[in-house]
């Protein structure tokens, strides 16, 4: 992604803290990993998506029973809560989602992260 296109940065704040291998770096993607080459590392069989809002979501739907919602926390993905749904599954329909800018879901179709998104 090239500098200019990064929302909601201030452009010579950002050149100032990446420094200039940073700079290369970020212009030139090195770092990137392909969108399938993740979906076949972290998928799971009960992995489903869909699309809400232009943004691409990606969430597993397991168990049976009444439903429970898990959600992760910051600089996490669904992931987070396998040993709980080893245990729930039994019990519990599980639902798991990836929050936008996370795991396998991407980021927000609009790029506007604000108080009220929260």
């Amino acid at each position: 992604m090239a500098l200019s296109r990064l929302p909601s940065v201030p452009q010579a704040a950002l050149r100032r803290s990446l420094g200039l291998a940073g700079r290369v770096r970020l212009t030139l993607g090195f770092g990137h990993i392909p969108l399938a080459t993740l979906q076949r590392r972290y998928e799971k069989p009960a992995s489903r998506y869909l699309v809400i809002d232009g943004t691409r979501v990606h969430y597993t739907d397991e168990g049976e029973g009444p439903a429970l919602v898990l959600l992760h926390g910051v600089m996490a993905s669904l992931h987070t809560w396998d040993g709980w749904v080893d245990a729930l599954a039994g019990h519990f329909r599980i639902i798991r989602v990836d929050l936008p800018g996370f795991g396998l879901t991407g980021p927000l179709a609009s790029g506007e992260y604000t108080p009220e998104y929260a």
